[in-house]
């Protein structure tokens, strides 16, 4: 795909979330998996997500918001995640 045929980041996700075979189920799973990260980038610390090109501090930031709007959202307390170790 051109450049110039790329969607934009928001495009994309919006996308993935409004045309699924499976229907609305597919915004569960993106929002799913976008809860999961944040949760797991939240939980780590700045050495672990440290890179050349990111910040661990700032990308744990931005997880932490994320994770916020999330659980905020859709009434979610840090308790009542249940997720298997990996």
């Amino acid at each position: 795909m051109s450049a110039a045929a790329r969607l934009t980041n928001e495009e994309f996700v919006a996308e993935l979330m409004q045309f699924s075979y499976f229907g609305a189920l597919s915004q569960v799973f993106v929002i799913e998996a976008i809860r999961r990260y944040a949760d797991q980038v939240a939980a780590a610390q700045p050495s672990e997500v440290d890179t050349p090109f990111l910040s661990g501090p700032v990308w744990i930031g931005v997880a932490k918001e994320i994770q916020a709007k999330v659980y905020n959202q859709y009434d979610v307390d840090a308790d009542m995640v249940v997720q298997k170790p990996d």
